[in-house]
């Protein structure tokens, strides 16, 4: 006679994958409405300073992309930490995976500022290597710090999309990244 309360007892195949589904489709719904919370907050614009994608005259929707602070690699992301608001940040096409300095080629990067990681103010560091040296010459002559040496640190939010006044160093390599050429 069989009973379901033995020790040995273990649901059918077909109940066991839909489980897995359903598990499947809640971390999908979660990641999807976390995106969208993300897109919100940062007023559904690229948040990266003076980018160039702005004026540019393609439709918003082809040009934003939500970016995870970590990938979520080849395994995916079974505990979901990785696609929560704040590991999650606004970017265009071009600062996010096509550009030279972007976030996917690792030569873009932000720093947390408050505990609130994303939610909070950032600040945007660029990796020196990914920059011309004309770019970099005419950095240290408008008065560059010399204590920079892999990362370069090119703005700081005061606030959600509220860039810091840059220093003139700063906002020279701002408008050489804002042509999007780089």
């Amino acid at each position: 006679m069989w009973h379901d309360d033995r020790p040995n007892w273990k649901p059918s195949r077909t109940a066991r994958k839909k489980a897995v589904v359903t598990v499947r489709r809640e971390r999908q719904t979660k990641e999807r409405n976390n995106k969208t919370a993300a897109r919100r907050r940062d007023r559904y614009r690229c948040r990266f300073p003076l980018c160039g994608c702005r004026p540019l005259s393609l439709r918003l929707e082809a040009r934003l992309e939500v970016s995870h602070d970590q990938h979520k690699g080849i395994g995916g992301n079974p505990a979901g930490d990785r696609s929560e608001r704040w590991a999650l940040i606004t970017l265009c096409l071009h600062r996010h995976q096509d550009g030279i300095v972007s976030r996917h080629k690792g030569t873009l990067r932000t720093r947390y500022l408050s505990a609130s990681k994303n939610d909070g103010p950032v600040a945007w560091e660029v990796r020196r290597s990914a920059l011309p040296i004309a770019v970099l010459d005419l950095a240290a002559l408008m008065g560059m710090p010399a204590r920079w040496t892999e990362w370069i640190e090119v703005a700081r939010e005061r606030s959600v999309q509220q860039i810091a006044v840059p220093a003139p160093w700063q906002q020279s390599i701002l408008e050489t990244l804002g042509k999007m050429d780089l």
